[in-house]
């Protein structure tokens, strides 16, 4: 006569609770990557924000807007209330966030052959130039995410974009 068998052995259980473990490990992994893949989406689109900004003013003035004014004043993992002084360089370059931002904003701008231009992004040094860049700590851990674009390219440089 045979016994009737209810329910799962021990074994098949811990492979279940195992295989919910991996799937939830999988997860939790690609939903960290999605969330910061998504705030560098507001680095990329700001910078491009600024560089418009910036062409509009060398299009007005002849020159690029020397903001100068890294903002907001500290870096964090979260999110913090845009609201440069009133005589900033923002404020005279014209460009602000929609809402809050994550990332600090800065803008350095000089003339044909100015001395304080940055080495090593690829800058005219015979032309006016301006180098607008992004900075985060994404996840907490002191790693800074870098983003930059300048007057003499359309597209934006990335270090440590997922950091």
């Amino acid at each position: 006569m045979r016994t009737l068998r209810r329910g799962f052995t021990l074994v098949e259980l811990m492979i279940v609770v195992t295989i919910i473990g991996v799937l939830a490990v999988l997860a939790v992994t690609t939903y960290s990557r999605y969330i910061r893949r998504s705030r560098t989406s507001e680095a990329t689109g700001n910078l491009g924000s600024i560089k418009a900004k910036e062409e509009a003013y060398f299009q007005e003035f002849a020159q690029y807007c020397n903001v100068n004014d890294p903002h907001p004043a500290t870096v964090s993992a979260d999110k913090v209330a845009w609201n440069p002084a009133a005589g900033s360089g923002w404020r005279i370059l014209g460009w602000a966030p929609s809402g809050s931002v994550m990332f600090q904003y800065d803008v350095v701008a000089g003339a044909a052959g100015d001395a304080g231009m940055p080495a090593g992004v690829g800058l005219d040094a015979t032309k006016p130039w301006f180098l607008a860049s992004a900075k985060a700590d994404q996840d907490g851990d002191g790693v800074m995410s870098t983003f930059e674009i300048t007057s003499e390219r359309n597209n934006i440089y990335s270090d440590n974009e997922l950091e």
